[in-house]
């Protein structure tokens, strides 16, 4: 007789990151996605919507019966009802009152040296989460990428595929700061299949720094799709205190995340080969080039 599936419930499956984790897991399990607004049209497994913030959250949630929650939900920019920092921690509320072990994906900002509400909100979620008792699994995804989902057009973009139309279009290519700065992006599939291997082999109660197989400066990155697409253009360096101030006056990105655009990440990630093979951006960026 097979041992049944695990069954999953998936929160912000709608996003960009949590789509693309969906469509990998059910693969290999029973999964749930949650959603808040965008309709997960580019699945055939079941869904719910489902706002966490909600008094009536939990009630919802514990009639799906599920095994493990995978905590993908996240706010970055605040409403005018709820900051971002309520909001998260609202969520979270609703996903530990399941009682269920988790897998919540953090942000490799918690190593970031800048007082701001997004990393202060993720350092107390890791902190609340390891609390908890409940077994859990804490990812901090660095950068991912990956290719765009047929039928699916989530709320905020994924910043990769933004980039690339940057290139094939325009005349020049803006970038944030001096270009310097490290990033070690991480492809979707790989960050789906370590939490699929985690949980696979009961492999809790333990962090990673989700990061790919290579390291390059941001100005590295746009070389690198620049090559693939034959398509050179001259990278603009924008001040970052001009690039903050037009955040706050346009509104489409967090001001608090553009200062600290320049923090530079790097990361060891052995513990994470010795589970999956990890693409390098060379590898993994192909899948950012084509529909």
């Amino acid at each position: 007789m097979s041992t049944p599936k695990p069954r999953l419930l998936l929160t912000g499956a709608s996003s960009f990151l949590g789509a693309q984790v969906l469509l990998q897991l059910e693969k290999q399990f029973e999964v749930i996605g949650l959603y808040h607004q965008t309709p997960l049209t580019f699945t055939s497994a079941p869904s719910h919507q489902v706002d966490l913030t909600a008094p009536n959250a939990l009630q919802s949630l514990q009639q799906l019966n599920v095994d493990w929650v995978i905590h993908l939900a996240g706010k970055i920019q605040s409403s005018s009802s709820m900051s971002a920092t309520e909001t998260n921690r609202k969520m979270l509320d609703s996903v530990l009152a399941l009682n269920k072990p988790i897998v919540y994906a953090s942000s490799t900002a918690v190593h970031w040296n800048y007082d701001i509400p997004y990393v202060h909100i993720r350092r107390q979620d890791e902190q609340r989460i390891q609390d908890s008792g409940l077994p859990y699994i804490i990812i901090r995804p660095c950068a991912p990428y990956g290719p765009k989902i047929p039928n699916h057009t989530p709320k905020h973009k994924e910043s990769f595929q933004t980039l690339v139309q940057w290139i094939q279009h325009a005349p020049f290519i803006p970038v944030i700061g001096d270009g310097r700065y490290l990033r070690q992006p991480i492809h979707a599939f790989d960050f789906a299949a370590l939490i699929a291997h985690c949980i696979q082999h009961h492999d809790i109660n333990i962090c990673f720094d989700a990061a790919g197989g290579s390291v390059h400066t941001f100005d590295e990155i746009i070389r690198v799709i620049q090559r693939k697409l034959h398509r050179h253009r001259p990278i603009m360096h924008v001040p970052k205190r001009l690039a903050t101030l037009g955040a706050r006056m346009f509104g489409n990105l967090e001001p608090s995340l553009v200062r600290a655009i320049d923090s530079s990440e790097s990361f060891d990630v052995s513990d994470i080969q010795q589970r999956i093979p990890l693409r390098t951006f060379e590898e993994g960026c192909w899948d950012l080039l084509f529909d």
